[in-house]
């Protein structure tokens, strides 16, 4: 990450529960928190605007199937 090359985002919408499909083929990707649809994930366009990485991320809570032991 030496003089800023590398632009980008840390933030992936894909664990996120604000993320979602739209199942659009132009804009298949939307963000629920910010109300906006993209063609590449969420956060990517929010660093390119805001030149900061996305704070409403909230990550997903991940059920595992395959452990049900109650």
């Amino acid at each position: 990450m030496v003089d800023g090359k590398i632009e980008g985002t840390l933030v992936n919408c894909f664990f996120c529960e604000r993320f979602q499909i739209t199942g659009e083929t132009e804009h298949p990707y939307g963000c629920g928190a910010l109300n906006f649809k993209s063609h590449r994930m969420p956060a990517v366009d929010v660093y390119n605007k805001t030149k900061m990485d996305c704070t409403h991320f909230v990550r997903k809570k991940i059920s595992h199937p395959h452990n049900h032991h109650h």
